[in-house]
């Protein structure tokens, strides 16, 4: 190993690149904090890292800039609270001027307000103290999905995105409080209650046949206490997304549509789970796998507003696929634009994968798999609830079906969808 110096005049501080011959190959990731242990302890915590990351350190903002000016990188981790320009600006700045750049704070120190305004330049928060192998599985998987960009026209679309949308800033602080070291739901349930969207798809939820409460919930911290966290952050996230983007409206696509159709086929993927499985980790991973599978649809029409448009039109006109339309337009589709946001952001790699494959399960995974419950939900819902006449969907692929051994739990699963899709 050896350390490649900065050019002759530019500050040296505490920047510090490992590399091990040629380095072209590997993924650059600049960290940037003011204090010289924190900086100690990334270097020593990440020294296995050497030969597979190009790793830079630095302790201000203004070096930070200097190492983007020369070579953006792939990932940037930033503490928030330094002299000068501070972390926030400088990931203003990266996300204005380098906007394929993935950005991540870690900080001891950032309260309501400044998440707040942190959450519209961030794509992943950490907290300090964080162990060593926590910050590089954030980084890894981070780097995971921009690897498994192998479609030229996917990485070229994501490139020419104005920004990476980031996570609301209601689903950061909800998240902050339920990972905290004294989580509570009380104080979770005031932060719903201000926001009557989500209260109502809380209650909704709650109250649907899936759960078969003997009694109505009304209040949304009841509700809270009787939904599973992955549930809880599912909803959260997806309804503010929604709200985000209330304004993407036109003939043929209906975002109020659209999130009807989400929550019932991640109510629908949790039923037919719970055929299969009492295993309460999948059951509310196939919910979250199912409540986001058309993420990337909201990510198309922000975008590519008017290339959508004419996509979804021909699509009705001319009853196509909308996955293969997007496919031979557009070169991706919106499952595998939902899964690349999903991954950013941090969700369970179960769910990407679900998410980016519910149009094309593959036939090699043998029994029961996430993939394969949402993608059976999915057309479930658009076999039951079909948004209009023209609209053409997949239906079942019964080979797929009888490849992976479940062909005969098909009218079961049909039977629980429609008796909770005609008692909701």
């Amino acid at each position: 190993m050896r350390s490649r110096l900065p050019a002759k005049g530019q500050p040296l501080s505490s920047r510090w690149i490992f590399t091990a011959g040629t380095c072209d190959m590997k993924p650059r990731i600049l960290f940037v904090d003011d204090e010289q242990h924190i900086i100690d302890g990334y270097k020593a915590a990440l020294r296995k890292k050497r030969k597979q990351w190009d790793m830079v350190f630095v302790a201000s903002s203004k070096e930070a800039m200097v190492i983007m000016e020369a070579d953006p990188v792939q990932v940037l981790v930033s503490d928030v609270r330094m002299p000068g320009m501070d972390g926030e600006a400088l990931l203003q700045t990266v996300q204005q001027r380098w906007p394929g750049t993935l950005r991540m704070v870690l900080s001891g120190f950032y309260d309501d307000a400044t998440s707040l305004r942190l959450v519209k330049s961030t794509h992943r928060f950490l907290a300090k103290p964080c162990k060593p192998a926590v910050l590089a599985e954030s980084i890894e998987r981070l780097l995971k999905l921009n690897s498994v960009l192998t479609n030229e026209r996917l990485r070229k679309l994501i490139a020419s995105l104005d920004k990476l949308p980031t996570l609301p800033g209601l689903y950061v602080q909800v998240l902050k409080e339920l990972e905290s070291e004294e989580p509570s739901l009380d104080r979770v349930g005031e932060m719903i209650e201000q926001d009557p969207a989500i209260s109502a798809i809380l209650l909704k939820v709650v109250n649907s046949a899936f759960f078969g409460l003997f009694h109505t919930v009304t209040s949304p911290s009841r509700a809270i206490a009787l939904l599973g966290m992955e549930t809880l952050k599912a909803l959260v996230l997806n309804v503010t997304l929604l709200d985000r983007y209330a304004k993407a409206e036109f003939d043929g696509f209906s975002l109020e549509k659209l999130g009807e159709h989400c929550f019932r086929v991640g109510n629908f993927a949790k039923i037919i789970a719970s055929t299969e499985t009492d295993d309460k980790d999948f059951l509310e991973k196939s919910f979250l796998a199912g409540f986001m599978h058309d993420l990337g649809k909201l990510m198309l029409v922000e975008s590519f507003w008017e290339e959508y448009k004419e996509i979804i039109t021909s699509v009705r006109k001319d009853n196509l696929l909308l996955f293969e339309e997007e496919k031979k337009r557009m070169g991706v589709c919106h499952a595998e634009l939902g899964a690349y946001l999903l991954g950013i952001w941090g969700i369970d790699d179960e769910v990407v994968t679900a998410v980016r494959g519910h149009h094309d399960v593959d036939k090699a995974v043998q029994g029961f798999s996430l993939p394969l419950c949402v993608y059976v939900a999915n057309v479930m819902d658009h076999s039951l609830n079909q948004y209009s006449k023209k609209y053409q969907y997949d239906g079942f692929d019964e080979s797929l079906l009888d490849a992976v051994g479940l062909l005969d739990r098909l009218p079961v699963w049909r039977a629980h969808c429609l008796e909770a899709n005609t008692e909701d």
